[in-house]
């Protein structure tokens, strides 16, 4: 009896640490099980969003809050077309842990148990970034750059009409792309790990990153250089956090590939192919 249940039981963790086995039909049904799911939360996130718009919307009007400018709408259906998509927005970014959990349930049963631990940091830090360069966006990039243009030639006799649809779709653009940039860190770190860059190389090209990184904040953010600067020293400071990520991620292939070479030559393997077909090995350990 306890002979069985320690083959159960070691049975259980083999299973475990190994990818489970499916035929693509399977796959093709589980896909789909996890896309009805995404899609029946999105629609109800939305339908609850949408109860609540109006303090969604007085949520996302804190950046021009202290520019005394009023939102307008100019076509009949505009006004409600434009809380639909706040609506699913808003959905989408309350419901984006259980998006990731849907997700991860269909990619985890297929990795190793080193590629699931790998996978689970990988996703908790692009959730961490992204939510971190989104508020960083709300809070002090947005709000400069909605001054800016309310600043811009002030004496000249124009009044800033806004559009509503047109606001929240410059807001959106906003976030999304500073949400994008402070991923920088990870991506860097997850190619130096399999060899693509180092931390020797980004810090040799240090210089034309500066320069690259105030072209894509110059082109993203409003003409005026303190939005630019707000935008582009975070950034830099992300890569020379990613060139001290590339250069431990490059030690850590280093040991392993050193390892694994040793584990190879005490087993008499001469065959000099084994790099590629262990390269994936080599970067989960």
């Amino acid at each position: 009896m306890k002979k069985n249940k320690t083959a159960k039981t070691a049975k259980k963790k083999r299973n475990n640490e190994t990818p489970v086995e499916m035929t693509v039909v399977g796959h093709l049904e589980e896909l789909r099980r996890r896309l009805i799911y995404i899609i029946i939360a999105v629609v109800l996130g939305s339908i609850i969003s949408f109860i609540f718009i109006k303090k969604i919307i007085f949520f996302l009007r804190e950046p021009i809050s202290g520019l005394n400018l009023k939102l307008y709408y100019f076509k009949p259906y505009e006004k409600l077309t434009t809380y639909f998509k706040i609506a699913l927005f808003s959905s989408l970014v309350g419901l984006m842990p259980f998006v990731v959990y849907q997700i991860s349930a269909f990619i985890i049963p297929a990795l190793y148990k080193k590629e699931r631990r790998i996978f689970y940091i990988s996703i908790f830090f692009i959730v961490i970034l992204f939510c971190t360069g989104a508020y960083f966006c709300y809070k002090i990039i947005a709000p400069i750059s909605f001054k800016f243009f309310v600043d811009f030639m002030s004496g000249d006799g124009v009044i800033p009409l806004w559009g509503i649809k047109d606001y929240f779709s410059l807001l959106s653009l906003l976030v999304f792309f500073t949400g994008i940039i402070f991923q920088l860190p990870l991506i860097m770190m997850l190619l130096a790990r399999i060899g693509i860059v180092s931390g020797k190389m980004l810090a040799k090209f240090r210089k034309h990153a500066l320069l690259l990184i105030f072209i894509v904040a110059a082109i993203v953010t409003p003409p005026d250089v303190i939005s630019q600067l707000f935008l582009g020293i975070p950034t830099y400071l992300l890569y020379e956090l990613s060139i001290h990520l590339a250069r431990i991620a490059g030690k850590r292939r280093k040991k392993s590939l050193e390892r694994r070479e040793k584990e190879f030559e005490d087993k008499n393997y001469t065959d000099n192919r084994w790099h590629n077909v262990f390269i994936w090995q080599m970067f989960i350990t």
